[in-house]
């Protein structure tokens, strides 16, 4: 194992925390929800921003909730303005941002980060047919101290159906949903790994 710990937020899959582990990166993945896809001893069931302040980590990949940042929620957010929740969201990123961390990396998608936040525009936007995965989702990252991703399989989407593409967004309604649409696709989180574990 690299020397240091990674501490990847807001993942119960663990997937990326199981991609960098399989290049020798020490990496905990961190959520509310216990890791189910991968139970591991590596996951830490708490808040994030207290496991953030709880040690030294020598970098934080985190996928926060877009649930009231994204722009697929558009139509309530007037709403959310009013209530905080857009407001509180917001903050929960930039605390994030704001760690004691020289390599951090924030996954979201097309949203209210890059105008609203002190983040700003977003480093880059990637797809996961650019890493081998047979589905579109527009995604930001904004990276401190990490490069951007290079794409490792860039699939020809001309060749794959608009169902397959969207099958995210054409999930039928159920309690598991938006899990199952955040989650991060195999061939992102294997970008990850390979491009950024040898960067700290």
């Amino acid at each position: 194992m690299t020397n240091g710990k990674w501490l990847i937020g807001c993942e119960e899959s663990g997937r990326v925390r199981d991609a960098l582990r399989a290049v020798g990166v020490d990496a905990w993945s961190c959520d509310l929800l216990p890791c189910t896809e991968n139970p591991s001893k590596y996951h830490i069931q708490d808040d994030l921003l207290k496991v953030i302040k709880s040690e030294k980590w020598e970098a934080i990949i985190a996928f926060p909730p877009c649930t009231h940042l994204c722009l697929s929620s558009n139509r309530w957010r007037a709403e959310k303005i009013a209530d905080g929740r857009e407001k509180s969201a917001i903050d929960f990123v930039e605390a994030i941002w704001d760690a004691d961390c020289n390599y951090i990396a924030i996954e979201n998608p097309v949203g209210v980060l890059g105008t609203k936040s002190k983040l700003g525009k977003a480093t880059q936007y990637v797809q996961p047919y650019w890493f081998g995965d047979k589905h579109r989702k527009k995604t930001g990252l904004w990276l401190k101290g990490f490069p951007k991703l290079v794409p490792t399989n860039m699939l020809d989407i001309s060749k794959i159906s608009e169902k397959e593409l969207n099958k995210l967004y054409y999930l039928a309604p159920s309690p598991t949903r938006a899990l199952q649409r955040s989650k991060t696709p195999h061939g992102l989180a294997q970008a990850m790994a390979s491009q950024w574990q040898g960067v700290v």
